[in-house]
């Protein structure tokens, strides 16, 4: 299964859409971005593609009302987060819907991200947290690789090498294991086992159907895959919304990070003292900003 056969269960209804650490490849349907770290690109491969306002806020701790947002939308950003726990509360406080998605262990053991603080794998609507203490066993290999059967192979397997749940926020469940990465995995992947005849079973039209879907998709040179992918994203995001005025998509819909009452403009002191700070022309929500000297 494609990730984009994922995204299309996704519901069209959805009124307001935060999504959470967007990077280069952002939902097409969401309203506001955020990012703790939007100037830094340390653990994303690319810029954040602004395709929507981008403030500046921590994850656990969001600067939006009690079930304010329609979806919470959080991509390959859990693994990183410090404490999941605390970002789980808050996405139950702000959010009526979500959809999240993280490397499945065995992603992890492939490409070996070494700034990834947890290895996360699921049961029902229970995502169990290890503590990623695995070793960087192939190195950058399968980062550098641009073997065609192997992209291909993962991108549509996509199932296979993430979890991901899309749903009601009330209903996920996150628990912090005891065990390390290393030790769950050592200890539950003790089975050996050989393929000799792997490739003899698999039938000769797959076979064939696969080398000629993969000598159509090389014919197009990579620089007008991207091109098309860009302009397919375009398209999908006129059709949807295109509001880029911040205080406009979430008007209503605001909170005081330290008083935790209503913010009704972000122009104007809060009744706590603290007015609203601009990073670098960026809104920012980070209560790392305002206590720093």
């Amino acid at each position: 299964m494609k990730r984009v056969d994922i995204l299309s269960k996704i519901r069209e209804n959805y009124e307001f859409v935060v999504e959470i650490g967007a990077g280069p490849a952002p939902y097409h349907r969401t309203n506001v971005i955020v990012d703790k770290y939007p100037f830094d690109n340390f653990e994303r491969c690319a810029n954040i593609q602004a395709v929507a306002p981008v403030i500046k806020a921590d994850a656990a701790c969001l600067p939006f009302r009690e079930k304010s947002i329609d979806l919470l939308f959080i991509s390959q950003v859990v693994e990183h987060l410090p404490d999941p726990i605390l970002f789980l509360k808050e996405a139950k406080r702000v959010a009526k819907d979500i959809y999240i998605e993280t490397p499945s262990p065995v992603r992890e053991v492939i490409f070996g991200w070494s700034f990834h603080r947890w290895v996360i794998r699921i049961e029902g609507n229970k995502w169990i947290f290890h503590k990623n203490d695995l070793a960087q066993l192939c190195s950058s290999h399968f980062h550098n690789e641009k073997d065609i059967f192997f992209i291909e192979y993962t991108a549509n397997n996509f199932d296979k090498f993430n979890n991901y749940y899309y749903g009601p926020v009330s209903s996920l469940e996150f628990e912090m294991s005891p065990a390390t990465a290393l030790g769950y995995l050592t200890e539950t992947n003790q089975e050996k086992t050989d393929f000799p005849s792997s490739i003899i079973d698999v039938p000769y039209v797959d076979k064939i159907r696969a080398l000629l879907y993969l000598l159509i998709k090389n014919i197009i040179p990579i620089g007008i895959k991207f091109t098309i992918k860009k302009v397919g994203f375009a398209i999908k995001r006129s059709e949807y919304r295109n509001i880029t005025n911040f205080e406009d998509v979430s008007k209503g819909r605001l909170m005081c990070v330290f008083c935790k009452k209503p913010m009704n403009d972000i122009d104007v002191m809060c009744a706590c003292g603290v007015a609203t700070k601009r990073v670098n022309s960026i809104l920012s929500f980070d209560a790392d900003d305002y206590t720093k000297s």
